[in-house]
């Protein structure tokens, strides 16, 4: 199914690698030499370190400081591409831009694992330890003629107060853990309305998380891919039960 609306602006899938004694090191140069040897079209490089201080909790005074460096994150020209790296983390973004089309879920999936052999060869590594799928969706609905919104005539899924005690609600955020919905996976549905742009605006928008961890038995690339086929599949079903047929709507569905 495709949409010629789709709420995506971004998704990224993330492995967790496992690590060994001889383990190579992992430092700013390090991560350097990941990107330019093998993702030299991801020019836009960031990196990260972590500062922990240790404090003598009778005198306040700094007893030691300890600075590490954590991951690297590098973009495409564009920016609709962008890979991090960390000791023992790979992760894959693909971001829309503007009206650009959406590449969709296999160029994301391809090119994540396409990323994750570079860096597992780079790192001489061979085991993961877990994988999570992300999406995130910004859904836009028009107001009324009254300036308000029914959550209940575009989602399944809301917030819901009793009449009269607690009055109207004007902005609301909501996490659920839904251990049943993804097999082999825990999924998690985080939904939460975003503030307007001003006064003006005829639309309120709603920020959506969708986010599949897998349950530590993908130890391997081929269990991976496999385990994020079908987080891919109850992913597609619970977005789809999320909405009524309104809500659905408003992505123009094709092929449903």
């Amino acid at each position: 199914m495709k949409f010629k609306k789709p709420p995506i602006v971004e998704a990224w899938i993330e492995f967790k690698v496992g690590l060994t004694d001889e383990s190579v090191g992992w430092d700013e140069s390090t991560a350097k030499e990941l990107i330019n040897k093998h993702f030299a079209d991801f020019k836009q490089q960031e990196f990260f370190g972590l500062t922990e201080v240790k404090i003598d909790p009778k005198t306040a005074n700094v007893l030691e400081t300890r600075r590490s460096f954590e991951r690297v994150r590098a973009f495409t020209e564009d920016r609709d591409q962008c890979v991090q790296g960390g000791r023992n983390l790979l992760v894959y973004n693909q971001i829309r831009q503007g009206e650009k089309e959406w590449p969709g879920y296999e160029r994301l999936r391809d090119s994540a694992f396409d990323a994750l052999q570079k860096y597992l060869d780079f790192r001489t590594l061979n085991t993961l330890v877990g994988v999570s799928l992300h999406y995130l969706d910004i859904v836009a609905i028009p107001k009324g003629k009254d300036g308000k919104i029914k959550l209940e005539d575009y989602f399944t899924v809301y917030p819901h107060l009793p009449d009269g005690a607690f009055g109207a609600i004007s902005g609301f955020r909501v996490a659920m853990q839904l251990p049943q919905a993804c097999k082999g996976g825990n999924m998690t549905l985080s939904i939460q309305s975003l503030p307007a742009f001003g006064p003006s605006e005829d639309k309120g928008r709603f920020s959506i998380d969708w986010h599949v961890t897998s349950d530590g038995k993908t130890h391997d690339v081929d269990s991976a891919r496999q385990w994020l086929e079908q987080a891919h599949k109850d992913l597609r079903g619970v977005f789809v039960a999320g909405f009524t047929e309104q809500g659905f709507a408003i992505f123009e569905p094709e092929g449903r």
